[in-house]
């Protein structure tokens, strides 16, 4: 694939052209168009396809966007010899009729509408021939998700292969495969400064993202900035807006469920304009891509993105796109994140996302050639060919031939990328720096009041005392008779919270004082909890068994034996065969209790092994040995535990079931 450049020259005040724009289209060519936001753009090609459509012409153009709201901010421009599709219209079908027969050849649609657009105007003329301009092209890789739309991707990326020409825009076009395009076109960007400050503002691990976020609004607020929060939790960001309301900073929230009748998501949708009552807008994605927003002279405006576990905006090309929603020069982006570990500090290598398509999609070909030599010589026939791609999660049977799914291939590298930087916070640092050049990016010393970090530093000293001189043998006694006192006679210890539910969780499963302390001076809450799971699990599969009853768990185990055998998987075929077994047994038996995962993680013990290039695993029915190397206990301290299962369990022949458990 080659690569032209644009120059200012070639524009006007900064802005694409409707001549170049037609230059483009009449090329009759996959064009890659990677501008940054601003460029005009979207203007210029809807003009261009306006002025080349022609009414006795069988030549359609096609403008599609990912959301509604960006197709309709394109209509409204256009709202003249365009028709606007989004699948909240109803009567399409006689809409795009009526369309054509008026002689109008242009549409605006949401991706999800493109297919049923094309094959309904194939239908009424086979002579069609249709031009698709596709708006942030990247979203085909990054909503490529199997809960989300990944059908709708599929569609369009097939449909673009037959487009008389292709028009593909996006601001960050590293995230997508260039294979598939004739030319990329690269517009020269403007030398001025988004904003003024770039700022990197750690806090630190200890102490909670919410107490910090109201922390650092509060103090930006009193030096009178207005502030657009970019925080991936609808139920955070609700819970945000309220508390800063009440301590009377002006706050609104934006997501998807509120969007409609919301004042402040209207004013930037319809006006383009930060709306005057606010001091802060909290927003999920929803506000990432786009959009323009405007701000009023004089405003001192600052956009917050942050970075956490549960609001993945480690993507620097997500930050790219986010940073350049506000269309005048702002005063500062901030990136606020937890502060990186020791770990993290020594590494600054970036994610090498080329060689990662690359080594994939040599994955892929390999599996692609092996899968087809096995076609060729019939020792695999078409009936069983889509199972054996679904084995190659990179692998598709499409018209009794094996593709490669592109698509996954980018979108799980998308994936990678964000917990790469996730995990290697000094790493996500130097890759801002080199994502915004012309920015100097700073760290950001804030002071943090926090008051976790004072209940953390407590909770710390309380550690510094060792577990049996805060709970004696003497404090246990008196627990094992008295299970439902607990919280009071607990209350009078110096006991940390995470102790403290460790040891309500474990009274009832032990009589030895020293696995109690030997499991909670080595264990989290999490673990511990899994560890009560587990082992009610291997007795309660115990007890069935001996009882010979069929039920959906024993039929789904049953399923998981057979499927998996003694062979070792990838963890995305491991995954598979749960799946299938799982709705193999709804297919046959009464509703589950629990989900696949949780299943085969009650049960079975998952045993792995390396290869030179990947992780591979199987699973196993426990045994008493196996949970007692999954926990890091002895055998016989397992059997322990065991027998107080039983006798917590409400299985008829107890007597039995020790007998055959404790023989195990």
């Amino acid at each position: 694939m080659k690569t032209e450049f644009v120059s200012m020259n070639e524009l006007h005040e900064g802005k694409i052209t409707t001549q170049l724009a037609t230059k483009w289209i009449k090329r009759e060519q996959h064009l890659l168009i990677n501008s940054q936001t601003g460029s005009g753009k979207t203007t210029s090609l809807m003009n261009a396809a306006l002025n080349l459509a022609s009414p006795n012409s069988t030549e359609i153009f096609i403008f599609t966007a990912p959301t509604i709201n960006l197709c309709e901010q394109v209509f409204k421009d256009h709202p003249i010899g365009t028709l606007l599709l989004t699948g909240k219209l109803k009567k399409k079908e006689k809409l795009i009729e009526q369309h054509v027969n008026q002689g109008n050849r242009v549409f605006i649609c949401t991706y999800d509408q493109v297919a049923m657009l094309i094959n309904q105007l194939k239908q009424a003329d086979k002579a069609m021939q249709y031009n698709l301009i596709i708006d942030e092209y990247h979203r085909l890789i990054t909503d490529y998700n199997e809960k989300f739309r990944k059908q709708t991707m599929e569609k369009l990326f097939a449909m673009q292969n037959n487009a008389k020409s292709l028009i593909a825009l996006s601001g960050t076009p590293q995230l997508v495969s260039l294979e598939h395009f004739d030319f990329k076109i690269d517009i020269e960007r403007r030398n001025t400064k988004l904003f003024k400050e770039f700022a990197f503002v750690p806090f630190p691990k200890a102490a909670p993202l919410y107490n910090c976020l109201l922390e650092y609004i509060y103090e930006r607020a009193s030096k009178g900035y207005k502030m657009l929060v970019y925080l991936q939790s609808i139920q955070r960001n609700e819970k945000l807006a309220n508390k800063l309301n009440n301590i009377g900073i002006s706050a609104i929230n934006i997501d998807a469920s509120t969007k409609e009748d919301n004042v402040a998501y209207q004013s930037i949708i319809n006006h383009a304009l930060l709306p005057k009552d606010y001091d802060v807008i909290i927003s999920t994605s929803l506000l990432s891509e786009g959009i323009s927003i405007n701000i009023e002279d004089g405003d001192k405006t600052e956009i917050i993105i942050v970075a956490h576990s549960y609001s993945r905006f480690f993507n620097p090309f997500v930050i790219e796109q986010i940073s350049n929603r506000i269309r005048q020069p702002y005063d500062r982006l901030s990136i606020l994140t937890e502060d990186p570990c020791d770990y993290e500090n020594y590494n600054s290598t970036f994610f090498d996302y080329q060689k990662k398509i690359q080594h994939l999609k040599g994955i892929a070909l390999t599996a692609q050639a092996k899968l087809k030599s096995s076609v060729k010589k019939s020792t695999i026939d078409a009936s069983n060919l889509i199972a054996e791609c679904e084995r190659n999660v990179y692998l598709i049977a499409h018209n009794n031939s094996i593709v490669i799914d592109e698509l996954k291939i980018l979108y799980d590298i998308s994936q990678q990328l964000e917990l790469y930087y996730q995990k290697n916070r000094q790493a996500f640092y130097y890759v801002l720096k080199y994502q915004f050049p012309l920015n100097s990016l700073e760290w950001v010393k804030f002071p943090w009041k926090t008051k976790k970090k004072q209940e953390a530093d407590k909770e710390k000293n309380i550690y510094e005392k060792p577990l049996t001189q805060r709970f004696t043998k003497g404090d246990f006694q008196i627990l094992i008779n008295k299970q439902k006192q607990f919280n009071f006679y607990i209350g009078k210890l110096e006991i940390a919270a995470s102790e403290k539910s460790m040891l309500k969780a474990l009274i009832p499963y032990t009589s030895s004082y020293e696995l109690l302390i030997k499991i909670v001076q080595n264990s989290t809450v999490i673990k511990v909890n899994q560890l009560i799971e587990t082992i009610t699990g291997f007795v309660e599969l115990k007890n069935l068994k001996l009882l010979k009853l069929m039920n959906f768990t024993t039929l789904y185990i049953s399923n998981i034996e057979n499927l998996v055998g003694t062979d070792f998987y990838s963890a995305e075929e491991l995954n598979k065969k749960l799946t299938y077994a799982y709705t193999y047994t709804k297919s046959i038996s009464s509703s589950p209790i629990l989900s696949e995962k949780k299943i085969s993680k009650k049960y079975f013990y998952k045993e792995e092994k390396r290869s030179n290039s990947k992780r591979l695993f199987t699973l196993k029915l426990h045994t008493v040995e196996t949970l007692a190397a999954q926990f890091k206990l002895t055998p016989s301290e397992i059997k322990i535990l065991l027998n107080h299962a039983i006798a917590n369990s409400t299985s008829t022949n107890k007597d039995d079931l020790k007998a055959q458990l404790l023989a195990s």
